[in-house]
């Protein structure tokens, strides 16, 4: 039979609360139940899909941006760095999203357009941290270990001191009353720990 939703038109009232992979959930589920009706011209709309809709494609997109940094960052390194201590520097970065990944679980932060920004913004600033030390590593002197050591002995005041100059400079933001200030720095937070975590000490 031929069914045709031209001009006909439901309204359905839908409580969307703060529980984003819920509402999301629901929106799929809708737009699946008229798929499956076999209405023609039938569209499932509301106003807060448009909103669901980007933050359901998030996850991907940013495996996908972080994956396409990674790779142009590491191109980079090789123009800077021996190649051996730039696979290791890409070894570190997979590390480094899982630690920032968990540092938004512990402190209760969701996937989205702001913390999806801070993460491709990781990927660069804990390379560049790391670039440092290696390139300190290379122009030390003496057995493997003790260029490590001197490297980071070298390299810790610079990066700590640039460490908490960015969170200084940033601290204002905890303090906005919009909630994507606060997790900027919230998740700026997190990065710059990690990033430290690494470059001195994973690293090396």
């Amino acid at each position: 039979t031929h069914r045709d939703a031209s001009g006909m038109r439901l309204q359905v009232e839908l409580d969307l609360g703060d529980d984003t992979g819920a509402d999301i959930a629901v929106m799929e589920a809708l737009r699946a139940l008229v798929d499956e009706s076999g209405l023609e011209g039938a569209v499932v709309f509301d106003e807060d899909f448009f909103r669901l809709t980007s933050l359901a494609a998030l996850p991907g997109e940013m495996v996908s941006k972080l994956i396409k940094s990674g790779i142009v960052e590491v191109g980079v390194l090789l123009l800077f760095v021996h190649p051996a201590a730039a696979l290791l520097i890409a070894a570190c970065m997979p590390l480094v999203d899982a630690c920032v990944l968990a540092y938004m679980y512990l402190t209760g932060l969701s996937i989205n357009t702001v913390t999806v920004i801070c993460m491709v913004l990781s990927v660069g600033l804990t390379v560049d941290w790391m670039a440092h030390v290696a390139h300190a590593f290379q122009e030390e002197t003496g057995r493997r270990k003790q260029r490590a050591a001197d490297a980071v002995s070298t390299m810790s005041s610079p990066l700590l001191s640039g460490a908490i100059a960015l969170l200084v400079s940033m601290m204002a933001l905890q303090f906005a009353p919009a909630s994507f200030a606060r997790q900027f720095f919230a998740m700026t937070v997190g990065v710059t720990l990690v990033g430290l975590l690494f470059a001195l000490t994973v690293l090396p």
